[in-house]
């Protein structure tokens, strides 16, 4: 009831959330999976925080402990935990509307784009790194869109996995998608989203510069879509 995997339940199946007056039921609690764990040192030291004040560090990093135990139970792997943290960190915003954060545009320095990267890396890398052959992503960084490049180049022109590409302006990347022959750029770049697709020597996906658009949980969703794309067409 403490921690994460309460919130994320509470998102996807609580029938109370979002609605204008949210209070949860027993049946809603009483779904949770049961789970035998030694957890009571942290609470109690919780409790104790709270009387003094409740948001502050020592809470919080008791708060954290508890969650590292109940994912080590549940045996979480990464895409799972990728999917609780989308919840908490974007899906839960929008329902209480407390935090607008998640539509800023994310900084060519921020984590988020080489998680994002490096799950591609991870995917395809075996497929495509042999004697010859380096697999790497280049990211091309404007404040209003993203776009990362998946190449194959030759391993002696190997220097990193990711590249990221500096003086890039929205005409250079709306030049490229018109030169790669993308239609409808603008419908298909901020109704729908993404613009994605394959040319000769590599593939790509563009999106507007949102937060919520390259959390790790809709890379794991994009990669996947372009794996059975690949396997469709016999590219892996």
């Amino acid at each position: 009831f403490t921690s994460n995997l309460l919130s994320y339940y509470a998102i996807n199946t609580f029938a109370s959330i979002g609605i204008e007056r949210e209070q949860s039921q027993p049946a809603d609690y009483f779904s949770l999976p049961y789970l035998d764990l030694n957890v009571r040192e942290h609470i109690e030291i919780i409790e104790q925080k709270k009387l003094e004040l409740f948001n502050n560090d020592i809470t919080n990093q008791q708060l954290e402990k508890i969650n590292k135990i109940i994912f080590e139970k549940l045996v979480l792997d990464d895409i799972e935990k990728s999917l609780i943290s989308y919840a908490l960190e974007i899906n839960l915003p929008l329902i209480t509307k407390t935090n607008n954060n998640i539509f800023n545009p994310i900084q060519i320095k921020d984590d988020t784009l080489l998680n994002y990267a490096q799950i591609f890396l991870d995917r395809f890398g075996e497929n495509f790194n042999d004697d010859k052959n380096r697999f790497i992503v280049e990211i091309w960084h404007t404040n209003q869109i993203l776009g990362m490049l998946f190449k194959i180049i030759p391993k002696k022109k190997f220097t990193s996995e990711i590249i990221k590409q500096k003086n890039v302006n929205n005409t250079t990347v709306l030049n490229l998608l018109v030169q790669i022959g993308s239609e409808k750029i603008t419908e298909n770049l901020f109704i729908q989203k993404d613009i994605r697709g394959f040319e000769k020597d590599y593939f790509y996906i563009f999106k507007p510069n949102e937060k919520h658009l390259w959390h790790k949980a809709i890379g794991y969703l994009d990669v996947q879509e372009f794996a059975d794309a690949m396997i469709q067409n016999g590219k892996i």
